[in-house]
């Protein structure tokens, strides 16, 4: 028996990779950062006529409004994101679930009369599918109608 185990072929490389488990994806979940924290709280309580606004246009400045709101009520780990670092994280976040250049910038939106930089962002469906990518964790979505996934169109 000392012979087959001394004898035994071992992948090495194998042994690198932990096994992903159900466990490990809780894990990844409790530990999210303050930004992926408050952006799972924003996809969990959307539905198809909420996400409407967040799909065409929406003013950077109402996000960020938002963020900070919810940051200062939740009081987040880590510093408070102005609107640039709040884009970067974005930007990031996306690229991390497969959908670089998202959300899309540069688009002018009517905010209490004024025009200001806005992002736009895609499907419900898609932002979800992202999130859960990005993170590596897999979160059961409420149901709702907003499952249109388009191209993504660069």
């Amino acid at each position: 028996m000392l012979d087959y185990f001394l004898n035994y072929e071992v992948d090495w490389e194998l042994l690198r990779v932990p096994p992903e488990t159900t466990a490990k994806r809780e894990m990844r979940a409790e530990s999210l950062s303050s930004e992926d924290e408050w952006w799972r709280e924003v996809l969990e309580a959307a539905d198809e006529a909420s996400w409407g606004q967040w799909q065409t246009r929406i003013a950077r400045s109402v996000v960020v409004a938002r963020y900070s709101e919810w940051f200062d009520d939740f009081k987040g780990r880590g510093n408070k994101k102005n609107a640039s670092s709040l884009g970067a994280y974005f930007a990031r976040h996306f690229k991390a679930g497969g959908m670089p250049s998202w959300p899309k910038t540069g688009s002018k939106v009517q905010n209490n009369g004024k025009r200001e930089n806005g992002w736009v962002f895609p499907s419900l469906a898609e932002c979800r599918a992202v999130f859960d990518k990005a993170t590596g964790t897999e979160h059961d979505w409420p149901d709702d109608e907003a499952q249109t996934v388009h191209s993504p169109a660069a």
